[in-house]
């Protein structure tokens, strides 16, 4: 069964930025892994280097994140109407960790915080949640804080997750506007019976633990099967299709199911890795920064991971103002 399609009207995506940390780690230098066994994974993975926070915590790519992307549009912390957080690796467990964000921002009493675990499928169940709260309370900003440091969460000589994860925190500014006249189109839904295909379990000491081929199953079968349901009601034409970041063979397997031309469909994996929630807006950054800047696009977003979740969205981009990537000792 598909879930129900949904449109929300009067949304732009005003700024975008992603915060990464300064170390970088090659996929070729996994020593307690045969030279063979690291191509056979660079190839099928399509990773070869990551960032990897040292200190492990998330505040400090969140805070930079957000402060260069208010210090770009040059708004001040009274315009922000929602702070919602989006992530699997925050700092405190009690308080969130959005209100030490909220405390390091500097942002006013009245500015509601909220956060949600919405794994990989992160940065498309947070433009509708935001999207939705600002038309329904008649807010006008919101600031989303989408990412990971998923490299804290690894048994670090497990080769089904060390050459695949890396650590990335986007922070993108959403407003309501009324000359937005392209309505967004979400389809969300959960395949929670699958749901330890991806897993890690608060009390566990021995790391994530994730099935790569159940989980590949779920995109070919689910995901897919979601997408074209999508497809079929989407009237507008897509200039380009942004898949989560989760690997080279259960990316390109979904495209060519999807009949997607390959250039329609970009990659940041390579240099970048698996960074999580925040694997779309990266990529709409590195690989589509010039063309969202030149003139509206039309962008087909799919996000999909642990839960086993999974979001489609349909949205309009009116260029935005896009940060290169920052990069900072976390």
């Amino acid at each position: 069964m598909n879930p129900p399609i949904v449109s929300i009207q009067g949304l732009r995506l005003s700024g975008l930025s992603v915060a990464v940390p300064t170390r970088i780690v090659h996929n070729k230098d996994l020593l307690w892994m045969n030279e063979g066994e690291r191509k056979a994974l660079m190839t099928h993975l399509g990773i070869e280097t990551r960032r990897v926070a040292t200190k492990g915590r998330l505040t400090e790519l969140a805070t930079q994140a957000a402060r260069g992307l208010q210090q770009n549009l040059g708004y001040n912390n009274e315009k922000i109407d929602l702070l919602l957080l989006v992530t699997q690796t925050g700092d405190d467990r009690i308080p969130g960790t959005v209100y030490a964000l909220h405390d390091a921002l500097g942002l006013h009493s009245g500015c509601v915080c909220i956060e949600a675990n919405w794994a990989c499928a992160g940065y498309v169940y947070a433009l509708w949640s935001a999207g939705a709260w600002l038309n329904q309370m008649k807010g006008q900003h919101a600031l989303m804080i989408v990412g990971d440091c998923s490299t804290r969460c690894l048994n670090h000589q497990d080769a089904s997750t060390v050459p695949i994860f890396s650590d990335a925190v986007s922070a993108t500014w959403l407003s309501r506007d009324n000359t937005a006249t392209t309505p967004w189109r979400f389809q969300l839904g959960s395949h929670s019976a699958h749901r330890h295909s991806i897993y890690q379990s608060a009390q566990s000491q021995n790391g994530l633990h994730m099935d790569g081929l159940k989980v590949l199953a779920f995109v070919l079968g689910v995901v897919r099967q979601s997408l074209e349901a999508f497809l079929a009601d989407t009237n507008e034409p897509i200039d380009y299709y942004l898949f989560h970041q989760a690997s080279a063979l259960i990316n390109d397997s979904l495209r060519r199911r999807l009949k997607i031309a390959q250039a329609r469909c970009p990659s940041s994996l390579r240099q970048w890795g698996n960074t999580s929630s925040a694997s779309i807006p990266l990529t709409m950054i590195t690989c589509l920064g010039d063309a969202l800047k030149k003139q509206p696009q039309r962008l087909l977003l799919s996000g999909f991971g642990a839960g086993l979740a999974w979001g489609n969205a349909h949205i309009e981009t009116h260029r935005p103002n896009i940060l290169p990537i920052i990069e900072c000792n976390a």
